[in-house]
């Protein structure tokens, strides 16, 4: 090749140092591209003339040297010759390599011909080295020495002489020396190192990846680093050698051994944390390459080197250490200089002989802290130790390799690989020689030694000749050895660096962009934060990266003339990688984009945004921000982003309120410090749009403002009607009197108002005018017509046909819907969309549902019936109260949506609660229109419109249906980790299409209740009514909360284990609800309002009998039921819910909790049969005792869950199970408390109910387990989920007959009135034929009590969790016919109440008294906050007190014979009956005598007058406590001096009194009009005064006098009905009560640990969610690290207990294979490669190999981590975080595919090492 050939090949070679683009990139210096830095006076041949071998050279003797010519040129040479020649022996090792580079060699020796050369022919020819002087053609070489010698090859091409080849070498003649005067030092420094080919990209915690075997190979025997130790270590050197080793050849050397793959990329390192695989690196093992062969070589090798007497270092991997010190990054040079001596010293387990470091360019232009082994020609600062410039250039143009030093003299460099490789080292060993003899020559202190280096890349024929040289001279004592470490320290003058220009420097391209990326991985580490309970640190991960580009700086193979341009392309694509590698770390550092608009509700209102973290290590990062001016991002101060995980970031933002909306753009920088406080950017800036206050106002107050108004305007236009005008005439019958002045007319006798049933043995007495008129106006009429007709049985049964038709299918729609969500969503996104969606529901029940259906609902039939506007005015109150109630908790939801989300959800949980918190912002509106449609279906109910109620329902679901099929269509999805705003267009779809179906189940109403003719116009006021229920509706409440804060702790426990907990817990709640809602409430409905009549009735026996009747029903029905589902829970799942999303592991998790809890219906329905029985009897407050025992054990046993759960995403299986064991707790409590009220629950009747039901049920089983198995012969193992759910359905029903078939050999009646049930599903009644005297004879239910059986939908569009209500109430305990006092007293009308208190008409039951009874409740007075015990007591005292001094003064308007009877909570004040009227009927007359009213009047307020005076209170806070007597007095009927009575209350109702009658009169005469003034304003000492005026007025005394004419009350006909036993008599007290539930919590929590303790022990590990006892005993706490892929994995056969190398294959089921690895690991995943095995069935096992005989597996003795069917080529066996370490897994194939056999191409395992 020319000289200009080469210049063109180097201009290309550093063209290519064009790295990555960088900012303005400096070009490589001009003068560089000049070939002359490399090349000096030499060129090259034409053709090749190589020296192969040469003998021994001794003066005097003749030598031999074989010679190779070739001819690579296009045409033939002929005439050739081969010459010797030679110079004078050189005396240093300058001269030597002037005589390489351009001596004359003026001696010739012999020559010989070689004729003829042929294109490409090769020929051997032997030279003669003749040196003695009487030989022809000799040398003549007389003295030792090293003498260069020339080969020249001559000849001619087409006749023309020419000269073709040369070789030259240097030959160390031997012969007899004189010893010299003074011997010198000889230290020799003998380098290692190598190309380490790591593929780049490597980060901590890693695997080994090569990308060749080339280096290992050098290591293996005969290869190139193991001959270059193998020569060392053969010559002794007397210790004057030190082998300087590169660390980075160590380091890896030592993870060779350790193992190692092969491939030429890299796999991912930051990938998105995945479920039970967060920190496993790689996704498979094609990812890593294929193994790799030399770990055993490389081991081998560093035991050799450990073996070296002497070691110093190398920079790593062989760096240039100037190039290092220019990019200026003190890591880097750490790195370099520094870390190589920790990592060298703990691979070989000893110290370093010297810190000194030999860097390739021996020399230094800087100065680092380690000394380094520079030229002498250089200059250095500070202090350094030298090695002969001349002797190390020398020697690195020899051998290989030849490199070309930057220290060498430009003249004397040529292209080093003319002269062959032979020739080189015998060039290497002869220079040794002239190196000793220039220092023997040398004046004393001039030199006074040889410190010869080899060069860093060196060749081991070379090194081996240096070395035989060395010792050689040793050994005869012309060198004496000196110790590397002896080498003195020495200092310059001048320029530090080499007084040359090095060809191979780094140019400024490629410096910068080292620096870069130096730069960029310091940035990553600054975010990273070490972890105590992560074993690698941030500089451990980082480390390699850095290593990475001191590969990019390495000299090895640059400084090769030959070598430089595929360095620079190495470098050039190492550094290309690196940078991939780095942005793939900064990229997984990263701000999720919200996808659209931030909508604020108010300035303080947080932008949440989630920052990800794929590292793994912990993130502190600077989130920064670009804002348009006069806008402020309040960001927290430092980020911390767990490892492999992600955090919600919360920030508040001061923006301008004029704009509507302000773009802002987000990113992640390095943490702030004082020299940056911007730091720098880590992850790619989002964008994200904050709608201000301002927009919200324009935009949402609009929407918000129209809606509100079309509602409005929409109610009004119901409510309005035409007036009809129409006179009604009264036709009023007035006795006449004598006089000017009239008396009050007795009313007539009102109108009975119509009960369905009267309580047995109770007369009904009403002693009040309350329909004066008499008369019916044509509407009401009509209404009462149409009413009629409606309540036909014809109707009833349309409607309730209707009614069964809609729920039906609600129902399927609403599972249809539940399936959609899971398959469409999946389990996580899904958990916080049905978390979200389930809000209005919870919220809805406890402000209005609850209190709804039990309440009012019963009160709204009565004001339907008994007001003469059959209940219009009730209705309008209810409605506007519900409405402004309802918007009120409507807009206050929306407000505070983030807390009552977070309530559900922890922040710190699995769920997305930020995706969760933009669902409810849209969900929670369904409030109001949920409490409207509750509201309006209960209003058409009694009007029995039923139909519209139920069909509504269906809408709804067929809305939410078409959203989430619309989901699908639409691009893209929910991801969920994303913060999802409210305004991302996903979260619109679901949420709003949600909402608008249940706005349009409430607005389908509207037309009913126009066509019903309801007016729903606005009028405020409470109905008095309601008022008395005040605090039953309070009990229900707390009922509920009570409830509810079960059902959010059981939430937030689902969401803190697994992401898809709670939607699973809330599918199998819905899946246990279907067969209750089907056919337990179904059965139930004949008996269970005969049951709360019965209760309400006191009939004990019949409460008994029907308790005994509906737990027959129940456990006839359920036991069956709980059976099948407990024994096919994971096929019952699969075939309804494993569809799309919604995966085989979350629908084995759903089937699993279903069987774990479904023991749960039988005491769930007992609980619901007990509170029927404390409703009816309005113990309001006993339902809310079970249901905080029930809600206590749920508690309890929920927060237990994590802790004994084997696994986090199992945790959800113990969930349901505590559920089960709440209602236990409930339905033994409920059980003790009717026990102490009933006696005997006629328990051992149900008996034989139990024992055919679960006897019957096992048969069905086992014969479904039977035909189970055989259809698993016949069906393939993998099948798809319709597939699935036909076998299901054929399962069922074949359980169903044969159970069914049992169950009618039983002969019991209830099984009748099960297949009564059945017969109604169609076609069922021609194969179900029933005899109907057989069965149990129940009464057929009316339509409003069979309604609400219908409305409870367990999948309705969002249900509601367990259980919200009992169902309508059939009456409270203070019910006419109930006794009361331990049965003293009957109860006979009710007269109303007051705050506290309650009036009652009663019959003593011993002596037929008729009294008043006057209930005083003292912890009721502050509903809001209840008194307690001992302020209630203390309360009821003083009211005794008060009261009994008021009934000494024997006064006579109260009523007479007062006795009290107190009690800790209240009393009880009795008094004779005041026969008359209340005062309130009296008034309601507008005609009375004003003299009458003077009369009635005046003995009250004397009476009041009279009290005051005496300092008593007379406690008339209340009207309803006055009755006019039969002599036309006002009587105090129903004293009682509460604690807040005093004389002003008693005033104030006195003029209220006086008021109300003075208005009654017609004409009202002026006087009285007075007194009612004087009333209002006067003080006690005008009291007697106002009786006074009275009197007079009335005329008192005269004869005259007109008194008020009041009905006589009549005595009931029939006698009251005697005590009944049970409800009469004394029952737990409070404090009894609250014992009980805490004795029966513990009790049952007890029982449920047992179970725990038993499923441990015996439990299949497959399905126990708890640990078992194997795991227990051998449980172990595993360090916090990423999980590693181990792969020096043993494989054995079992049951053969061979050793297996390779592929497996087996034919043989119960054959497997057992891995087995050297640490205790926890397992996580079983990667395996198989081929032709997919359908095979497999079941893995955790084993200890040290207790296991692979020829005797006993597979039924080890742990199961999992089980299933191979599905494909490559798959990973995901297995169970057991907390168990093994060293080994057996994989067992329990079933054969199609194929017949199973082999296993590959198979590992991944986990995490014990510490």
């Amino acid at each position: 090749m020319s000289r200009q050939g080469w210049r063109i090949a180097l201009a290309a070679a550093l063209a290519l140092g064009g790295l990555a683009p960088v900012a303005q990139a400096e070009t490589p210096d001009d003068s560089l591209a000049d070939s002359q830095y490399w090349l000096g006076s030499r060129g090259p041949d034409e053709l090749e003339l190589s020296l192969l071998s040469a003998s021994e050279a001794r003066v005097g003797e003749t030598g031999e040297v074989t010679l190779r010519i070739h001819n690579p040129t296009d045409s033939a040479v002929d005439n050739l010759q081969v010459t010797t020649r030679r110079s004078d022996a050189v005396g240093s090792t300058t001269q030597a390599r002037q005589e390489l580079a351009a001596g004359s060699f003026p001696y010739y020796g012999p020559s010989i011909t070689a004729g003829e050369l042929k294109p490409g022919e090769s020929r051997e020819v032997t030279v003669a080295v003749p040196t003695a002087l009487g030989e022809d053609s000799t040398l003549a070489i007389t003295e030792p020495g090293a003498y260069p010698l020339l080969f020249t090859l001559t000849g001619t091409r087409d006749g023309q002489a020419a000269s073709f080849a040369e070789e030259r070498t240097i030959l160390d003649f031997q012969g007899e020396r004189q010893a010299p005067e003074k011997t010198r030092a000889f230290s020799l420094i003998y380098p290692l190192t190598a190309q380490v080919d790591v593929v780049p990209g490597d980060t901590g915690g890693q695997d080994l990846i090569l990308e060749s075997e080339q280096l290992p190979q050098q290591m293996a025997p005969g290869g190139r680093l193991d001959q270059l130790l193998d020569a060392y270590l053969e010559h002794d050197l007397h210790g004057s050698g030190c082998v300087a080793v590169d660390p980075a050849l160590v380091d890896a050397a030592d993870r060779i051994a350790s193992g190692y793959t092969v491939h030429e990329t890299r796999p991912s390192i930051a990938q998105r944390p995945k479920r039970l695989r967060d920190s496993w690196f790689s996704g498979s093992d094609s990812d890593r390459g294929e193994p790799g062969t030399g770990s055993e070589d490389a081991a081998a090798w560093l035991e050799k080197l450990k073996s070296v007497d002497c070691r110093m270092l190398l920079p790593w991997a062989n760096a240039n250490t100037d190039a290092v010190a220019r990019v200026g990054n003190e890591w880097l040079t750490h790195e370099a200089v520094e870390k190589g001596q920790e990592t060298v010293e703990r691979v070989l387990g000893a110290p370093l002989n010297t810190t000194l470091t030999a860097p390739a360019s021996g020399t230094s232009e800087h100065k680092f802290t380690v000394p380094f082994l520079l030229a002498d020609n250089s200059a250095w600062a500070g202090e350094a130790v030298t090695f002969d410039a001349s002797l190390g250039a020398l020697l690195a143009q020899t051998g290989a390799y030849p490199q070309t030093t930057g220290y060498s003299n430009p003249e004397l460099r040529y292209d080093f690989a003319e002269d062959s490789e032979q020739a080189r080292a015998l060039t290497a060993g002869a220079s040794i020689s002239v190196a000793a003899h220039e220092a023997e020559q040398a004046s004393e202190g001039e030199r006074d030694g040889v410190v010869a280096k080899l060069p860093n890349y060196q060749d081991p024929a070379a090194a081996r000749a240096v070395v035989e040289a060395a010792q050689r001279l040793l050994d005869s004592g012309h060198m004496t050895p000196r110790p590397v470490t002896s080498l003195p320290m020495e200092t310059s003058e001048g320029e530090p660096g080499s007084p040359y220009t090095n060809p191979a420097a780094f140019h400024d391209a490629e410096i910068t962009q080292v620096r870069q990326q130096s730069r960029y991985t310091d940035e990553l580490m600054s975010i990273m934060t070490n972890d105590p309970g992560i074993a690698m640190t941030r500089y451990q991960f980082t480390v390699p990266l850095r290593r990475d580009l001191l590969a990019v700086l390495s000299d090895t193979g640059r400084t090769s003339l030959r070598g430089f341009r595929p360095a620079v392309e190495g470098s050039r694509t190492r550094l290309e990688k690196n940078a991939d590698t780095l942005r793939e770390l900064r990229a997984s550092v990263s701000l999720i984009p919200p996808g659209n608009v931030y909508t604020r509700v108010s300035e303080s209102s947080p932008l949440l945004i989630v920052a990800e973290n794929g590292l793994p290590l912990p993130v502190d990062a600077h989130l920064a921000y670009d804002a348009p001016d006069g806008s402020t991002l309040n960001t927290p101060d430092s980020v911390h982003i767990p490892a492999k995980g992600s955090i919600t970031v919360s920030m508040t933002a001061d923006l301008p309120s004029d704009a509507d909306r302000t773009s802002l753009r987000l990113w992640l920088a390095t943490p702030s410090v004082p020299t940056d406080p911007e730091g720098h950017l880590i992850s790619d800036p989002i964008d994200i749009t904050v709608q201000t206050r301002a927009g919200i106002v324009s935009v949402y107050g609009a929407g918000i403002a129209a809606a509100l108004v079309l509602v409005l305007a929409a109610l009004f236009r119901l409510g309005k009607r035409k007036k009809k005008h129409s006179r009604i005439v009264f036709s009023m019958t007035h006795e006449p009197l004598s006089g000017a002045r009239r008396r009050i007319v007795t009313p007539s006798p009102p109108a009975p108002v119509p009960e369905k049933r009267a309580p047995r043995g109770v007369v009904a007495v009403d002693d009040e005018q309350e329909d004066r008129s008499g008369l019916k106006g044509e509407a009401q009429a009509n209404a009462s017509e149409a009413s009629g007709e409606a309540n036909s049985d014809g109707a009833v049964v349309r409607a309730t046909g209707s009614m069964a038709i809609a729920t039906m299918i609600s129902r399927i729609t609403g599972f249809i819907r539940m399936v959609l969500i899971g398959s469409t969503l999946g389990p996580a996104i899904s958990s916080a969309f049905g978390t979200a969606n389930q809000l209005p529901n919870l919220i809805t029940e406890i402000v209005l549902g609850a209190v709804l259906t039990s309440l009012v609902v019963p009160v709204l039939v009565r004001a339907e019936k008994e007001d003469a506007d059959r209940g219009e005015a009730f209705v309008r109150r209810l409605f506007t109260l519900a409405f402004s109630l309802l918007a009120t908790i409507t807009v206050l939801s929306c407000i505070f949506a983030p807390q009552i989300t977070r309530m559900m959800l922890p922040e710190d949980g699995e769920v997305n609660a930020i995706q969760a918190t933009s669902f409810a912002y849209l969900l929670l509106p369904q409030i109001f229109f949920y409490g409207l449609f509750a509201l309006f279906q209960a209003v058409l109910n009694t009007k029995n419109i039923f139909g519209p109620g139920a069909w509504a329902p269906v809408v709804n679901n067929l809305i939410s249906i078409s959203v989430l099929v619309a989901y699908q269509l639409v691009p893209g999805s929910l991801h969920p980790d994303a913060p999802s705003p409210i305004t991302d267009g996903h979260v619109l779809l679901l949420s709003l299409g949600t909402t608008a179906g249940v706005v349009v189940q409430c607005l389908i109403l509207f037309p009913y209740l126009k066509k019903a003719g309801i007016n729903l116009k606005p009028l405020w006021g409470l109905d008095d009514r309601l008022k008395q229920f005040g605090g039953m509706a309070l009990a229900i409440v707390a009922y509920v909360a009570i409830s509810q804060l079960g059902y959010v702790i059981t939430s937030r426990v689902a969401a803190h284990a697994d992401d898809g907990a709670p939607f699973i817990y809330q599918q199998a709640w819905l899946l246990l609800q279907v067969p209750y809602g089907v056919i337990g409430v179904t059965l139930l409905t004949a008996i269970m309002p005969r049951l709360s009549r019965n209760a309400a009735d006191g009939d004990v026996k019949a409460v008994v009998r029907d308790l005994t009747l509906g737990t027959k029903l129940t456990f006839i029905a359920l036991i069956p039921i709980v059976i099948f589902m407990t024994g096919f829970g994971i096929p019952i799942a699969r075939g309804l819910f494993q569809y799309g999303a919604f995966n085989a592991n979350a629908a084995e998790l759903l089937g699993l909790t279903l069987s774990f809890s479904a023991f749960t219906l039988i005491p769930y329905a007992l609980v619901l049969l007990h509170l029927r029985v404390f409703y009816a009897r309005e113990e309001a407050w006993t339902p809310t005792f079970i249901i905080a025992g029930i809600t206590l054990t749920k508690v309890v046993l929920s927060l237990l869950a994590p802790q004994v759960a084997d696994s986090p995403d199992r945790v959800v299986i113990l969930l349901g199970t505590a559920n089960g064991f709440g209602f236990v707790a409930g339905a033994v409590i409920g059980g003790f408390l009717l026990k102490r009220k009933l006696g005997s629950l006629g328990g051992r009747a149900v008996i034989a109910t139990t024992i055919w039901s679960v006897l019957s049920s096992v048969v069905g089983l086992i014969v479904v387990y039977a035909l189970n198995w055989a259809l698993n012969l016949v069906l393939p193992a993998s099948l798809p989920a319709v597939v699935n759910l036909i076998r299901l359905i054929v399962v069922g029903i074949v359980f169903v007959i044969v159970t069914g078939i049992v169950l009618s050999r039983s002969g019991l009646p209830e099984v009748i009135n099960l297949g009564r049930q059945l017969q109604r599903i169609p076609g069922m009644s021609r194969f179900i034929k029933i005899e109907n005297a057989e069965a149990i004879e129940v009464e057929e239910p009316e339509q409003l009590e069979f309604q609400p059986i219908f409305s409870v939908d367990a999948f309705n569009s969002s249900p509601v969790p367990p259980p919200m209500s009992a169902g309508i109430v059939r009456g409270p305990r203070l019910v006419p016919g109930a006794p009361v006092s331990d049965g003293r007293f009957r109860l006979l009308k009710d007269y109303g109440s007051a705050p506290g208190t309650r009036f009652w008409k009663a019959r003593e039951q011993a002596t037929g008294r008729v009294v008043s009874l006057t209930f005083v409740d003292t912890t009721g007075e502050a509903p809001m906050a209840p008194a307690t015990p001992a302020v209630a007591a203390r309360r009821s005292a003083e009211v005794s007190r008060a009261t009994r001094r008021l009934a000494e003064m024997e006064l006579d308007a109260v009523a007479t014979n007062i006795d009290i009877l107190s009690y800790r909570q209240g009393c009880l004040v009795v008094a004779d009956w005041v026969k008359g009227t209340s005062l309130k009927t009296v008034s309601e007359d507008e005609d009375l005598d004003p003299r009458a009213v003077a009369h009635a009047l005046a003995p009250l307020v004397r009476t009041t007058a009279a009290a005051h005076a005496a300092g008593q209170v007379l406690g008339i806070e209340n009207r309803n406590r006055i009755r006019i007597s039969t002599e036309g007095v006002a009587t105090l009927a129903f004293p009682a001096v509460l604690q807040s009575n005093d004389e002003e209350t008693d005033r104030s109702a006195l003029a209220s009194a006086i008021s109300l009658l003075v208005e009654s009169t017609t004409p009202t005469p002026e006087v009285l009009q007075d007194i009612a003034s004087d009333a209002e304003a006067g003080e006690d000492a005008d009291l007697e005064d106002i009786a006074h005026r009275l009197s007079a007025f009335a005329g008192d005394g005269d004869d005259g006098e007109e008194t008020l004419q009041v009905p006589v009350e009549e005595t009931p006909r029939k006698e009251d009905p005697t005590p009944a036993p049970g409800f009469g008599g004394r029952g737990y007290s409070g404090s009894g009560t609250i014992v009980l539930g805490v004795l029966a919590t513990v009790f049952v929590v007890a029982m449920a640990a047992l179970s725990v303790w038993i499923l441990s022990q015996v439990a299949d590990e497959q399905t126990s969610p708890v640990v078992t006892k194997s795991e227990a005993s051998d449980e172990t706490t595993f360090p916090n690290v990423p999980a590693v892929l181990f792969k020096d994995v043993k494989s054995t056969s079992v049951p053969e207990g061979k050793n297996v190398d390779g592929s497996w294959t087996t034919k043989d089921t119960d054959a497997g294979l057992l891995l087995s690895i050297d640490k205790p690991t926890q397992l996580h995943v079983l990667p395996l490669e198989q081929k032709d095995s997919i359908g095979a069935k497999y079941v893995v096992y955790g084993v200890k190999t040290e207790d296991f005989d692979p020829k005797n597996p006993k597979s039924g003795t080890l742990t199961e981590l999992a089980h299933g069917s191979l599905t494909s080529a490559r798959q990973d066996i995901e297995l169970k975080k057991k907390p168990v370490a093994f060293d080994g897994a057996l994989i067992m194939f329990t079933d054969m595919p199609k194929s017949g056999s199973v082999t296993l191409k590959e198979a590992t395992l991944v986990g995490i090492p014990t510490n």
